[in-house]
């Protein structure tokens, strides 16, 4: 924030029941349901829509660990208890054109979040309870028992401070004499233009295959476009 684009990925997030990492405890379910809640009712005090109700379709070979493993995440929860793979993705999604051999899981538990708005209202409560917002390039941070934050505008004098300087934390961080080595690294995103808006909303689409997990996302960050991305899996 400011961010024209929401955040440093884009304009939409995703967040979901499923889980395709093998370690699965009690307190990640308990964190999913309560995060997806919280977004829930935060979506009905806010002036204008943050979330877009949606499906997440996981795709992969029957036998993979990807698979296997959402599967027995989603199946942890009562409602789901007699989910199993899905066999007919060609017949339920015919203007898709899925790997051979593959199954599919449906999660209907997908939320949506529009970044850019989320920001928009956090920024509005905070100017509501008297916060005060000013942009301005950070010169110079002198530590101490109270702090010194240079700007090209303004000096501040803080007894705390955020920092939140995302990958160049390390070379900030190394001028105040915080050694902490931070790992940066590439994910790839880009947008694939629609010819014309589907009749129905995709779901978002996370297929495993050749040790790779690729999805897509359908947004409107960059007009009528689909986000596609992909990244090295855990398996």
């Amino acid at each position: 924030m400011p961010k024209s684009r929401g955040s440093s990925k884009g304009r939409s997030k995703g967040i979901q029941r499923a889980n395709w990492n093998k370690i699965e405890t009690c307190a990640i379910n308990e964190m999913k349901d309560d995060s997806i809640s919280e977004w829930e009712r935060l979506n009905h005090s806010c002036s204008k829509p943050i979330l877009t109700k949606s499906n997440a379709l996981f795709v992969g070979a029957a036998k993979s660990a990807f698979m296997k493993n959402t599967l027995t995440s989603l199946k942890q929860y009562p409602e789901s208890e007699q989910m199993k793979f899905i066999d007919t993705l060609q017949q339920d999604y015919p203007k898709i054109n899925f790997s051979d051999n593959c199954v599919g899981i449906l999660d209907t538990s997908e939320l949506c979040l529009d970044a850019e708005e989320i920001l928009n209202q956090k920024l509005e409560t905070f100017l509501e309870l008297g916060g005060i917002k000013r942009t301005a390039q950070v010169v110079k941070v002198i530590p101490g028992a109270t702090i010194s934050l240079q700007t090209d505008c303004y000096e501040y004098r803080t007894k705390q401070l955020v920092v939140a300087t995302g990958p160049w934390s390390s070379s900030f961080l190394d001028g105040l004499g915080l050694d902490i080595e931070f790992t940066k690294k590439h994910a790839m995103e880009g947008y694939w233009k629609l010819k014309s808006f589907p009749e129905t909303v995709c779901p978002s689409v996370f297929e495993y295959k050749d040790k790779s997990i690729f999805w897509t996302n359908y947004t409107t960050e960059y007009g009528p476009s689909l986000k596609v991305m992909t990244n090295n899996s855990l398996f």
